[in-house]
C-alpha cells in the first residue's frame, strides 16, 4: 500500500480548466503577430510546456528576441480576455481542503507565472492551503526537466517516493519520473488516455477526487 505524504500538481489540465483561454489567447498571439495560425489540436498538445517553447514550436523561431516578444503579447492577452474566465475542475476544491485537513502537503510545479497562480487561487480563497508555489519563473530548466520537483523536494525535506507528481501531461509525468517520483496523470485535462500513457504513469484517474483513493492506496492504473 502505498503511502504519499506530498502531492505536487500541476496547475493547468489537472486543478484548473484554462484549456479555451489558452487556445483563444495563442490564436490572438498568432494573429497579432502574423505568425501563421495553427490548429486548436497542435495548442492543446503544447500546453504544459514553457510558453517561449510553446511558441518556439508553434513559429517554428529560435530568435529569442522575437519570442519573448511572443510571451509578454500572450501574457497581456491573456491578463486583459482570459485570466478571471478560468474555473477549478469539478470536485478541486473540495479534494484538495480534504487533503489538506489530512495533513498532505500541496505544491504546485506549473509553466503558468506564479502571479497568475496566486490571482486564481486567491480568487477561489485557496492560498492557503499550499506550501510551496513554483511557475515558470522560479526555475531555470522547464518542464519534463525535474528541477521544479527536485526544488520542492528540497523545500519540503521530504523523499521522491513519498511524494506523487499530478498532470494532465506526459511532460509533467516525465519530469515527476525524472526526480524519482511516482506519477499520477489525469484524463480530463490536454492529454488523452492513450497519450499520457506513454509516459507509463503509476496511476491514472477519470476526476480529481479520485486522486484521495491514491493517498490511501486504493486506487489502481
Amino acid at each position: 500500500m502505498e503511502h504519499f505524504s506530498t502531492l505536487i500538481l500541476d496547475f493547468d489540465g489537472t486543478i484548473a480548466d484554462s484549456v479555451e483561454g489558452i487556445v483563444s489567447t495563442s490564436m490572438s498571439t498568432l494573429k497579432e503577430l502574423s505568425i501563421p495560425p495553427v490548429s486548436r489540436e497542435e495548442v492543446i498538445s503544447l500546453i504544459g510546456l514553457p510558453l517561449t517553447e510553446m511558441f518556439r514550436r508553434m513559429s517554428s523561431s529560435d530568435d529569442e528576441s522575437f519570442l519573448t516578444l511572443c510571451t509578454d503579447t500572450y501574457r497581456r492577452i491573456f491578463k486583459e480576455r482570459a485570466l478571471d474566465s478560468i474555473t477549478l475542475f469539478p470536485g478541486v476544491k473540495e479534494s484538495l481542503f480534504d487533503l489538506h485537513k489530512k495533513g498532505i502537503s500541496l505544491n504546485i510545479a506549473s509553466s503558468r507565472s506564479r502571479g497568475s497562480i496566486y490571482h486564481i487561487l486567491e480568487k477561489e480563497g485557496m492560498m492557503s492551503l499550499f506550501d510551496t508555489i513554483l511557475g515558470v519563473g522560479e526555475v531555470t530548466l522547464h518542464k519534463p526537466h525535474p528541477e521544479m520537483v527536485l526544488k520542492i523536494l528540497a523545500e519540503r525535506g521530504v523523499r521522491p517516493e513519498e511524494s506523487l507528481m499530478v498532470g494532465d501531461t506526459t511532460f509533467d509525468i516525465m519530469m515527476g519520473h525524472a526526480a524519482g517520483c511516482p506519477g499520477c496523470g489525469v484524463t480530463y485535462g490536454n492529454h488523452s488516455r492513450e497519450t499520457l500513457m506513454s509516459s507509463s504513469p503509476e496511476f491514472i484517474i477519470d476526476s480529481f477526487p479520485e486522486i484521495e483513493g491514491i493517498i490511501i492506496g486504493t486506487s489502481v492504473k
